[in-house]
């Protein structure tokens, strides 16, 4: 968004900002508590999912939606790279919500945005003791736009849930949320402004949106060339003699 404001001052015009965003969804931070909702699948779409995936569609179209958590994390990833569900972040009333320490947050207000500076508002005012629902009729809000807005901070991991339950709840969630791949952590600030979409315009769509593989032995990749061969070449090679004077 920023890279696309300082385009203001060309002859030309900004560029778009839709050029600037990912092609394709990349790794979708999820909770196990997130539902699970079927998007638009149509019969072209099909052709690209396997099996696994295929009975995650249909029982989503049957039963309606699900936790993430009662389904395979990897399966729900594949199908959310597709663009074929998406997740919502159910937060109700009697919910309570933790703001972790933030290093380097910047939020930048625009004026005259209501719903943005009621964000602001909420942010700064969440309190782990208090029910969202208390937090609205403190600041004299709609319950309805403080729960939009708390779902927006835990989708975004500015905020977390807490569930009293958690650990009765970890019992009934599917085996692969136990052992989940840690996210590669940059050395940066946690801030909303620093994400890099230059590096998201070499993605690989095809590959990264094919169906997660069966994690079998793979082959390990070819040694690198003997760096005997290199020492060889240059000591047989000599400098050429400076001319005499």
């Amino acid at each position: 968004m920023n890279k696309s404001r300082s385009n203001r001052g060309r002859l030309f015009g900004r560029k778009n900002v839709r050029v600037l965003l990912p092609r394709i969804p990349g790794d979708v931070h999820m909770e196990p508590w997130w539902r699970v909702e079927v998007g638009l699948v149509l019969e072209e779409d099909i052709k690209m999912v396997n099996e696994e995936e295929l009975a995650v569609i249909d029982k989503l179209i049957d039963l309606g939606s699900h936790n993430a958590g009662d389904l395979n994390y990897f399966i729900v990833l594949s199908l959310y790279k597709k663009g074929l569900i998406y997740l919502d972040v159910p937060i109700t009333a009697v919910d309570r919500v933790q703001v972790p320490p933030l290093q380097g947050f910047v939020m930048n207000r625009i004026l005259g945005d209501y719903f943005e500076t009621l964000l602001y508002k909420i942010f700064v005012s969440i309190d782990e003791h208090t029910t969202v629902g208390e937090l609205a009729n403190v600041l004299q809000v709609d319950t309805e736009l403080v729960k939009q807005a708390v779902s927006l901070y835990c989708r975004l991991k500015f905020a977390r849930k807490l569930d009293a339950n958690i650990e009765y709840e970890k019992l009934k969630w599917h085996p692969s949320w136990s052992n989940l791949p840690q996210q590669e952590s940059r050395n940066m600030d946690i801030t909303p402004l620093t994400l890099s979409l230059s590096s998201a315009s070499n993605l690989n769509i095809s590959s990264d949106l094919q169906s997660p593989p069966n994690r079998a032995a793979r082959k390990p990749p070819p040694a690198p060339p003997c760096p005997g061969r290199v020492s060889e070449w240059l000591s047989s090679s000599t400098p050429p003699s400076r001319p005499s004077s």
